[in-house]
């Protein structure tokens, strides 16, 4: 398994990628923390480094179960990765937490970046 870390100067966001022998191909993206004004140059920064680099993979899978907080500018992060996304290498979206599942739900980024939402449960 081959693992790069990027911790930011703000430290309200962690971006990880992870290749691994068991699917190969894909490379894992993990997000964690705030998606915001103050993070999305560096979320986006990276995000275009996976997306660009010539040996990081056929597609990027994004993790994003571990942001807590996502503005406006950090959905058209997401846009933008979806648009870059079609342009060089696949990326969607695997998982988001609960409350950017919403948010997700409510914009057209979900189709762009093949979000799946998990199905509704019955209270």
């Amino acid at each position: 398994m081959k693992e790069h870390m990027m911790d930011v100067s703000a430290p309200r966001i962690t971006v990880t990628a992870t290749t691994t022998e068991l699917v190969p191909g894909v490379v894992r993206v993990r997000a964690v923390g705030d998606l915001d004004a103050a993070t999305v140059p560096v979320f986006r920064s990276r995000l275009s480094a996976l997306l660009t680099d010539e040996g990081g993979g056929e597609r990027v899978e994004l993790d994003l179960s571990g942001i807590d907080f996502c503005d406006v500018a950090g959905l058209r992060a997401l846009q933008a990765v979806g648009d870059a996304a079609q342009a060089q290498r696949p990326a969607r979206i695997t998982a988001a937490g609960p409350w950017l599942d919403v948010l997700l739900r409510l914009c057209p980024i979900p189709r762009l970046l093949d979000y799946a939402p998990p199905p509704a449960t019955i209270e």
